[in-house]
């Protein structure tokens, strides 16, 4: 071959690797997790550049995506002036998701010619969604603007008098509240006092067109709380328990508890998922379970949407059988099955559901023995064919993996009213068992998003 030719050649296999290589590369950088940093350390202080920083890398890091949950916004004028507008409102857009313990919020408000309003020196409220608290024992302190409880960072643009993009900081007004300004603000303890800098909202002012953008960035007190308050959670954290000893009454964290009685012998585990404390409950797959006496009495007959999760750290696949995490499940026939979240025999999540029909089907992600994972299962009646039942499995440390169910079913479960609600085990049979760890198993009669699942941090008060 001239050396011309082979020159081309070499120059041809180049160029098809390097395109190759460039559009495989940006599938294996989008698979990584992403890791979010969090500013909350109860206890220690946060300067306010590291704090704005961290919120720059969170808005950078974190994709416009399906698991942003859209809020209503409440508004609320403070201090005298400036209230809040009635009118001339264009956008008024509010999204939340949660990172471990907090929650995240992109917040924008759009008025054009607002009435109603009135103009001056003040700060602007905003309710947080959920009815949750914020946490006041992880309030950040601002040595460089001798600010408390800063939270966010918020950009306000023709608001104050003269035009203009001020930038400032977000805080913790209250357990519901967060509060901000349009112009630098000087805290003197915990009592608030107007900057020479200060800048006024001129909500009453018919020619101006504010916007106010914030992200903030929230300490939870309590996820168990508010509109996403569990119908059933059982965190095996009973007073007094130990790694290895044996587990009796399985209390239920959530409103009219109904709690649970341990048979066949299954241990408490200090094995838990990293980062939280407490134990876990030891479902060796023989004769392990723990029934909700009372169960079948209506509290978990949840007709409509639902949500079933926990933390589960099978110890052996390929036992032979399917291994059930939960279920109120006694056949495949209608009247006598209701829900269940297993594990089948070759180790990939399974939720089923009974309708007008039986829906089931299997998560894509297989589990591995000795891991842990997050897996829930949710039914949106509302939600648009293809995407009424959903799976999400997350390998700890990882990040979450979502499947759907292709078929269409109806909106209304059939429950069977006679059966108890089964942990470890297949309700109505005597197999079945879950061979491994269970850890905060909760069941919610509303269909969670991604963003408000239990893999983004403990349940635990």
């Amino acid at each position: 071959m001239p050396a011309k030719h082979f020159r081309s050649l070499i120059a041809a296999v180049l160029l098809l690797w390097t395109v190759t290589l460039l559009t495989w590369l940006p599938g294996v950088i989008n698979a990584q997790p992403v890791t979010v940093p969090n500013i909350f350390v109860a206890g220690t202080s946060a300067d306010a550049n590291a704090v704005n920083e961290n919120f720059a890398t969170l808005a950078a890091a974190i994709p416009e995506v399906s698991d942003w949950t859209a809020f209503t916004a409440v508004w609320g004028g403070s201090t005298g002036q400036p209230s809040f507008p009635t009118g001339g409102v264009v956008q008024n857009t509010a999204f939340w998701r949660r990172i471990g313990d907090s929650m995240l919020l992109r917040v924008t408000l759009a008025l054009s010619s607002p009435t109603g309003g009135a103009s001056g020196q003040g700060e602007v409220l905003l309710q947080i969604p959920l009815g949750l608290s914020l946490d006041t024992s992880k309030q950040p302190f601002s040595p460089n603007t001798n600010a408390f409880n800063v939270v966010g960072n918020c950009s306000v643009l023709g608001s104050q008098s003269g035009g203009g993009t001020l930038h400032g900081t977000v805080h913790a007004n209250a357990v519901h509240w967060l509060s901000f300004n349009a112009g630098n603000l000087n805290f003197s303890n915990t009592t608030l006092e107007w900057g020479s800098n200060q800048r006024e909202f001129a909500f009453a002012n018919t020619t101006s067109t504010p916007r106010i953008s914030l992200l903030a960035q929230i300490p939870i007190s309590e996820w168990t709380g508010g509109t996403t308050a569990a119908v059933g959670l059982y965190l095996f954290d009973e007073a007094g328990a130990s790694d290895g000893s044996a587990l009796g009454t399985v209390l239920d964290g959530a409103n009219n508890p109904l709690n649970g009685t341990a048979a066949g012998g299954p241990v408490y585990s200090a094995n838990v998922p990293a980062g939280f404390s407490g134990l876990s409950a030891n479902f060796n797959g023989s004769g392990r379970m723990v029934t909700v006496s009372g169960s079948e009495n209506g509290k978990f007959d949840l007709t409509s949407a639902l949500t079933l999760e926990a933390w589960v750290y099978p110890e052996a696949i390929n036992t032979g059988h399917d291994g059930f995490i939960v279920a109120k499940w006694d056949n495949y026939i209608v009247g006598t099955a209701s829900y269940g979240l297993y594990m089948t025999n070759a180790g990939f999540p399974h939720f089923q559901i009974y309708t007008d029909a039986l829906h089931e089907f299997d998560s894509s992600m297989q589990l591995t023995p000795n891991t842990w994972y997050h897996v829930a299962g949710v039914f949106d009646p509302t939600a648009v064919t293809g995407q009424q039942l959903k799976l999400v499995v997350t390998e700890e440390g990882g990040a979450p993996v979502t499947d759907f169910y292709p078929g269409t079913l109806s909106s209304t479960i059939v429950n069977d009213t006679a059966e108890p609600l089964v942990i470890g085990r297949y309700s109505g049979q005597g197999d079945r068992f879950f061979p491994g760890l269970i850890n905060e198993l909760r069941l919610t009669d509303q269909a969670l998003s991604n963003a408000a699942l239990g893999y983004n941090g403990s349940l635990a008060p």
